[in-house]
């Protein structure tokens, strides 16, 4: 890993059962992942990409070239992997989380969560509290990539955070109360 290289990773598919590509409907003249993208890009970080599956990758990726963000495309069910495979591409040591179908995400939630994971120096941070749909997760990318390693249960694979914050005996957690 490089020191000090931080990535906004935004996750995002369009196989939804509830609302089948929630991230490419419209909203207020844009797409929910275009209103996403503008407000990740506020955060400062080295890279900035949306992690999604081979099979959303041809229609998300033209939106990513327009805000600025690479597209990866990787497993669609197994996001951890997917994730960690990102990690070992782009080579960042931060991870903040975000995913496209939340047009509502506080980017300034996001700034105060970068500096709240290097004062407590944690594998996890979050804050609790926030509205739901607007909360960012910020990982540290060796916890992630350890899980990834260790985890075997589905539900952890699917989602990546419990994978870490399921664990708390080996990953420093900290879900910190939003002002």
């Amino acid at each position: 890993m490089i020191r000090n290289k931080k990535a906004v990773i935004v996750q995002c598919r369009l196989s939804s059962t509830r609302l089948p590509e929630k991230a490419i409907k419209e909203l207020g003249g844009k797409t929910v992942l275009d209103w996403v993208l503008a407000s990740m890009k506020k955060v400062r970080a080295n890279k900035y990409y949306v992690a999604t599956d081979s099979e959303s990758y041809k229609i998300i990726k033209p939106i990513c070239d327009a805000n600025g963000f690479d597209c990866f495309a990787g497993d669609l069910n197994n996001v951890l992997k997917r994730f960690c495979d990102l990690i070992k591409k782009i080579k960042v040591n931060t991870i903040i989380r975000a995913t496209a179908d939340n047009p509502f995400l506080f980017y300034e939630a996001a700034i105060d969560s970068l500096e709240a994971f290097k004062k407590f120096n944690c594998d996890y941070f979050t804050y609790t509290g926030l509205p739901h749909g607007c909360g960012i997760e910020v990982y540290k990318s060796t916890a992630l990539l350890q899980a990834n390693k260790e985890s075997q249960d589905s539900f952890e694979r699917e989602h990546v955070g419990p994978s870490i914050y399921n664990h708390k005996e080996k990953y420093k957690t900290i879900f910190e109360p939003a002002n």
